[in-house]
């Protein structure tokens, strides 16, 4: 039996108490900057962006038809790939400087939510 990750993740978020889930749900906007600021200094470091496109293909393979067949039948497959993108360093140092300004707004606001997450659950 295979278990589907979202049944999964969602079992697993029902496990978190509330105090938890208050301090994920506080933390999560700085924690999604955090990794875009990660991106962004990756790309300024590497000179280029990696985007990832979407590559439909088409493979031939042997196998037993709707009849039961030995015949060629065609599968359908979706793979990734990356993808070097020219960027502007100005611009991304630009929108660096503006997300590192905005991440400590983001965590200071943080900080202040998961204290009135410890008032509303001092059991915690």
């Amino acid at each position: 039996m295979r278990v589907s990750p979202v049944l999964l993740i969602c079992a697993l978020a029902a496990c978190a108490s509330p105090y938890d889930r208050c301090v994920s749900e506080a933390t999560r906007d700085a924690n999604t900057l955090s990794g875009l600021i990660a991106e962004t200094e990756a790309n300024i470091a590497r000179g280029f962006a990696v985007d990832e496109q979407i590559e439909p293909r088409i493979s031939y393979q042997y196998c037993f038809n709707r009849r039961g067949v030995w015949a060629l039948c065609r599968e359908r497959d979706i793979r990734t790939k990356k993808v070097p993108v020219a960027i502007d360093l100005a611009a991304e140092e630009r929108k660096l400087n503006g997300m590192r300004e905005k991440l400590a707004q983001l965590k200071a606001q943080a900080g202040r939510d998961i204290r009135a997450c410890r008032a509303q659950f001092p059991d915690s």
